[in-house]
């Protein structure tokens, strides 16, 4: 039993766990860049207006063992976002309690049930058959879940997102669903863009928001988009979930961080091989 759970240690890793020693280096490091997000948050909102309570930060933890979310957790953090539910299903129960956890890779019907037992909400819905499954799941289970739908505000060349055309009548699908809350929308602008220039696909999110919320009566309290990278930007658009990418340490202690800034096609670091683990 104990082999099998350092070879679960190891995918996650590839490293020996941190050494006390090192493990304070790691805890620091994560301290800063922690920090410096944090203060960037609160420049931001002291900008536009907006209470920095109105922006929550979720940190993506793809491929960060338990030993880096718990330093992480210990300088703050709370909420953490994963993007492969058999991962997450082996790391969750090692993680502290008190944390809260967030789906924020594309979800397979396949994976539905895993994720309704794992997860708080799920930010990325751009299916009927996910959002119906997630609906049986959560009835079944007596759970109620919050979800955010996806759009594909960049057009052509995004796979991932629904047309913003086809969005009033899935959100209208959405209203038969007894176990689920619509909190609002998301989307990932293309990884070519500078963080400047994802300020249109920011933008034109909220204005959809806002064109939905008088044809559907949907109120989209949330906009779920931006990292790292754009945090200003997405901020200053009205972004009230933000994925915080490299940040969290792999817990090795060598102050290297994971969750990589976006560097696959669509601009997703998480999503570089969802393909091929299969969710």
């Amino acid at each position: 039993m104990r082999g099998g759970t350092e070879r679960s240690d190891a995918r996650l890793t590839a490293v020996r766990p941190a050494t006390t020693r090192q493990r304070g280096h790691v805890e620091a490091t994560v301290s800063e860049r922690i920090r410096a997000a944090r203060e960037r948050l609160a420049r931001a909102c002291a900008r536009t207006g907006r209470p920095v309570e109105s922006v929550h930060l979720v940190a993506v933890s793809r491929s960060i063992a338990p030993a880096g979310i718990r330093a992480a957790a210990e300088c703050g953090l709370e909420t953490f976002g994963e993007t492969h539910v058999r991962e997450a299903a082996q790391k969750i129960p090692r993680c502290p309690d008190r944390l809260s956890w967030h789906m924020i890779g594309r979800l397979r019907q396949a994976h539905v049930a895993g994720a309704v037992a794992l997860f708080e909400m799920v930010h990325r819905v751009d299916s009927a058959d996910v959002l119906e499954a997630l609906d049986e799941a959560c009835r079944e289970t007596g759970r109620r879940m919050a979800i955010c739908v996806e759009v594909n505000v960049a057009g052509r060349g995004s796979r991932n997102g629904l047309p913003p055309p086809d969005v009033p009548a899935f959100l209208d699908r959405c209203s038969e669903m007894t176990a689920l809350t619509v909190t609002g929308l998301s989307t990932v602008p293309p990884v070519s863009l500078d963080a400047e220039r994802t300020r249109f696909f920011f933008s034109a999110l909220r204005a959809y928001r806002e064109q939905w919320r008088e044809e559907t009566g949907f109120d989209l309290p949330d906009l779920a988009m931006g990292t790292t990278r754009e945090l200003e930007t997405a901020v200053e658009e009205g972004a009230t979930w933000i994925w915080l990418t490299s940040v969290l340490d792999r817990g090795t202690g060598s102050g290297r961080a994971g969750a990589a800034e976006p560097g696959s096609e669509d601009g997703i670091p998480w999503e570089k091989t969802e393909s091929r683990n299969g969710g």
